[in-house]
């Protein structure tokens, strides 16, 4: 019977231990940014300029970028991550940046 209360009182303490870990661990960690929080990419930005991103991707040059089309733009990239109808949303190849919507990189990828 005492080893019966002895496993009950470990595993009650091992529960408490656990959560005051998850509670004071919880506080040491970033808040998630919200898209809205993030900064805008400017396009005189080093990573900006060394991908070619552009926030009107009618203003790239087609003679610097032969790939580019004008179809081709943020929100319709696989590493764009804006919410639906958004006109600024965050984007893989940028973390910590938002994208326009309507913006082109040269790691533009279809969806």
């Amino acid at each position: 019977m005492s080893s019966n209360r002895s496993t009950n009182t470990s595993r009650r303490r091992f529960l408490e231990l656990t959560a005051g870990c998850a509670v004071a661990g919880s506080s040491l960690l970033p808040a998630i940014s919200v898209a809205a929080d993030l900064p805008h990419l400017s396009m005189t930005d080093p990573a900006a300029k060394a991908l070619g991103y552009n926030d009107n991707t009618r203003k790239v040059s087609s003679a610097k970028y032969a790939a580019h089309t004008a179809a081709q733009e943020c929100g319709k990239c696989k590493f764009y991550q804006g919410a639906r109808g958004a006109q600024w949303g965050p984007c893989m190849i940028f973390p910590g940046k938002a994208v326009h919507v309507s913006g082109w990189c040269s790691a533009f990828s279809a969806r």
